[in-house]
């Protein structure tokens, strides 16, 4: 036993290496060392040994193995002698070990061989053979050392997944050594390739700063040059340029490699190619400045929330509608919203799907919160009695938004009723008239009836289809006048006193003896008006001076000054003492066919002062009525003064709204 352990000794110190078995020999003939010592030396070194040693016999049956066979084999040194080597290297159940000395050796020795090796269970595993031969007591053996290169397998298979992830990757990758003069690029991916269009050579052994061209006074370059003097990652979007010189934005992420002392020795770029992103990113921040731009400027509040029903954007118009600060409203709750509302509303109707309002009672405030909702109608109290329609509209995009829009509609349904009413009062006002030609007419066709009497009731019809004609005609010239807004008034600075005179002239009341008594300057006083329409208002203010006024009563008129807002204005007050008005009519006297007589006594279509304010407001001038009931009524067509007189007017000077003074009379 102790030749074979020798024997096997000297054959794993051949395998080991030839040169370290000649100095043991050489050493024991000189120092003529026993042979117990070289069996313990032997045994020293199999046992040490990481890898699996073991010996074979010419029958290809293990002869001896070493401890460490067990961690690489799964069976004891016991177990695994007189077992085949086919159990242990599968590749020598085709081969027998001569043959493969033979086929795969050099001078009798094969080293790291790949193979696969078998473990107890059967699995295979990569590993590296090598091998030698010896003579032992008279015995061949092949002497075998197998390493399990599963480890090392597995990092290089590791490595190669990396290097193709790398070559595979659509981002650009690059690799600057930090231990180079120049920083120069020792790596780049094909997709670097592709995004830059430049070649490899073209690229390896250049600093990535030649993508930049002449544009060098980038912010962000900066932040590159500063994250690699201090050793850091950074994440910058620049400006570059391809090989064909067209530019691109490049999106940079810079990470440090270190030595495990801390040192930097490379730097890995990734470039990200987002033209196509700061393209869209820009077309998105338009479209935002434009819709800001929008909110900002549109008559209609909005108000949007998030996915969580929390307030988002409220702009300008919201505000000035409801009085509400949106500073305070953002990041509240839809629901805090709509207590605010139910705080200053007089109640709210639900609309339909066509947006027609039910004729609902007021809701309770929370079920302004809690009831979906198509549309609806908020009366709100404060901080001015107005109408608003609200609608919602919830998005079926990812953001899941909600917008609320909020349209002051208090116009328009003061216009539908003024138009209702406008309407109805038109046809009292018409169908009145036209009962009386239609009734009398038809009285002369089927009968027949003395002379008195048939000019009496023709007498009635002439009025009647007066009243008739005067109603179509205030109608049409209100019409135009409101169609047109002035666009067909003819303005020129002309003096005030010829029109007034003219005016009052040419005024014929029907067996009325009165005559308007007119007080006028000597001296010019010049204004900017249309003169047909001004002889228009003016006769409409001195008919029903005439028709209030009882038949002893006379009508004054004269000239007014004042100043207001910086300018000197003229008024033409037109006096009567007549049945004066009561505060009630005269908050509606501008109103369309409102007549302060209710009794039909006294002619009229109740269109005259309308037609009035609405020439005199669009001539810039403004329209005051002092009446009191029973004692008469006092209108005045205030207008600006074009050009002052050549004689101070008395008063000129004083600033005081209130201060009208008596033009100076002949």
């Amino acid at each position: 036993m102790s030749a074979f352990l020798l024997g096997l000794a000297f054959g794993v110190l051949g395998t080991a290496g030839a040169g370290l078995l000649w100095l043991l020999r050489r050493e024991e003939r000189a120092q003529q060392v026993a042979v117990a010592s070289g069996e313990a030396f032997a045994a020293a070194i199999s046992k040490a040994a990481p890898d699996a040693m073991f010996a074979c016999r010419a029958d290809g049956c293990v002869a001896w193995a070493n401890e460490a066979s067990a961690s690489t084999f799964g069976r004891t040194p016991e177990e695994l002698r007189g077992s085949p080597l086919t159990g242990l290297l599968p590749m020598f159940s085709s081969l027998t070990i001569a043959d493969w000395m033979r086929s795969h050796g050099i001078r009798g020795r094969v080293v790291g061989m790949g193979t696969d090796g078998l473990r107890v269970d059967g699995t295979p595993f990569p590993c590296a053979v090598s091998a030698s031969q010896c003579e032992v007591t008279g015995h061949d053996y092949a002497i075998f050392m197998v390493r399990d290169t599963s480890d090392s397998r597995w990092a290089e298979q590791e490595l190669l997944l990396r290097e193709r992830a790398l070559e595979s990757a659509s981002d650009g990758i690059t690799i600057a050594s930090m231990e180079f003069p120049g920083q120069p690029v020792i790596y780049a991916n094909p997709a670097f390739r592709r995004i830059s269009g430049y070649d490899l050579d073209e690229v390896i052994g250049r600093n990535c700063r030649f993508l930049q061209g002449e544009d060098t006074s980038q912010v962000d370059l900066g932040e590159v040059r500063s994250a690699i003097r201090e050793g850091r990652s950074t994440r910058v979007v620049l400006r570059n340029r391809r090989k064909d010189g067209s530019p691109f934005w490049n999106e940079l992420r810079l990470s440090p490699v270190r030595r495990d002392d801390g040192r930097v020795t490379h730097y890995v770029g990734v470039q990200t190619d987002i033209t196509e992103r700061m393209a869209y990113e820009d077309m998105l921040q338009q479209r935002t400045e434009r819709l800001n731009t929008i909110f900002d400027l549109s008559p209609d509040g909005f108000v949007a929330m998030d996915e969580r029903d929390c307030i988002t954007v409220v702009n300008s118009a919201f505000e000035r509608m409801t009085g509400l600060a949106g500073a305070e409203l953002i990041g509240q709750p839809r629901s805090h919203l709509d207590d605010c509302l139910a705080a200053i509303s007089r109640g709210q109707e639900p609309l339909d799907a066509v947006g027609v309002a039910d004729t609902l009672p007021a809701q309770e405030p929370q079920a302004l919160s809690q009831r979906p909702y198509v549309g609806e109608l908020i009366h709100l109290a404060a901080p001015g009695q107005r109408t608003l329609l609200r609608r919602v509209r919830h998005s079926r995009g990812a953001g899941h938004e909600t917008v609320m829009y909020f349209r002051d509609i208090t116009r328009e349904l003061e216009v539908d009723r003024m138009k209702s009413e406008f309407l109805s009062m038109a046809a009292h006002e018409l169908r009145t008239p036209m009962a009386s030609i239609f009734g009398f007419t038809e009285l002369l066709l089927r009968r027949s009836f003395d002379e008195p009497r048939r000019q009496d009731m023709l007498g009635t019809i002439h009025r009647q289809a007066g009243i008739l004609i005067n109603l179509v005609n205030e109608l049409l010239d209100l019409a135009r006048i409101e169609a047109r807004r002035g666009a067909d008034f003819h303005r020129r600075v002309q003096p005030l006193a010829p029109i007034i005179e003219t005016t009052v002239a040419g005024i014929l009341v029907h067996n009325d003896p009165r005559k308007v008594q007119a007080r006028l300057p000597p001296q010019p006083v010049m204004v900017l008006v249309d003169e047909s329409k001004l002889a228009l208002a003016l006769t409409n203010v001195l008919s029903n001076a005439y028709k209030y006024s009882a038949k002893d009563r006379d009508i004054h008129l004269e000239l007014r000054q004042r100043e207001r807002g910086g300018r000197a204005e003229v008024g033409v007050a037109v006096i009567d003492q007549g049945m004066g008005m009561t505060a009630e009519q005269r908050a509606r006297l501008f109103e369309r066919f409102f007549r302060a007589d209710t009794s039909g006594n006294i002619p009229g279509t109740g269109l005259g002062m309308t037609i009035v304010k609405e020439i005199v407001e669009l001539l810039d001038g403004q329209v005051a009525v002092d009446s009191e009931f029973g004692q008469g009524t006092t209108v005045t067509l205030w207008f600006p003064v074009a050009t002052q007189p050549a004689s101070p007017l008395p008063g000129e000077g004083r600033t005081d709204d209130a201060a009208v003074q008596l033009l100076t009379l002949t």
